[in-house]
């Protein structure tokens, strides 16, 4: 049982793309900032929830409240415990789930955080996309460019090697509207990193 609220922020999103907009950015702030605080509280917990993304947070426009809904893949993780890496949905699960990593923790929510306001942002469009869960990875790099050894090193994961094929071919300025403040994007290239 939980409190009702009028829409997910997946229908927030598409409601201004469907009006050729993009939502305004203060919405988009406080939203993120109630994500945030919330996933803190639940990583003080050590809960990681799994599975976040735009249709797993409710929202009400009218008071600006976000809420984290839906904790069926939630999961009390301490550190060096394993999981399953096959978790989170596609277009927001971090790049250690994609390459088989089964000894994660609260940086999960961190990068599917960071994939809600950037789709938030670009109006519904999520930034990483891909037909296959194999493929994600080129998605991700496309933007953020190749993970480094270091980066590699810093989490244990069963995929040997990322293809060279595999290359930067974008930013993530070009990615997002131009109107989105600097200050947003500094904080989501802090949220899109290899090592967690």
């Amino acid at each position: 049982v939980m409190d009702f609220f009028p829409e997910t922020l997946h229908e927030f999103s598409i409601k201004f793309r469907n009006q050729r907009l993009y939502p305004p950015v203060l919405f988009v702030k406080l939203f993120a900032y109630q994500m945030l605080s919330g996933l803190a509280y639940l990583h003080s917990k050590k809960i990681v929830h799994r599975d976040i993304k735009p249709q797993n947070l409710l929202v009400n426009e009218d008071t600006g409240v976000l809420k984290i809904c839906d904790f069926g893949s939630a999961k009390v993780i301490s550190k060096g415990d394993k999981s399953i890496s096959y978790i989170a949905s596609r277009y927001y699960r971090s790049p250690e789930l994609i390459l088989d990593c089964s000894q994660y923790g609260s940086p999960i929510d961190v990068w599917g955080a960071g994939c809600v306001i950037a789709e938030t942002l670009n109006a519904g469009q999520p930034l990483f996309t891909s037909d296959t869960t194999a493929n994600m990875i080129e998605s991700i790099i496309k933007v953020i460019g190749r993970p480094t050894d270091s980066d590699l090193a810093s989490f244990p994961h069963d995929v040997e090697a990322v293809p060279e094929a595999y290359q930067q071919t974008t930013t993530l300025e070009k990615e997002l509207p131009k109107h989105v403040p600097p200050e947003i994007i500094d904080l989501l290239k802090q949220m899109f990193v290899y090592d967690p």
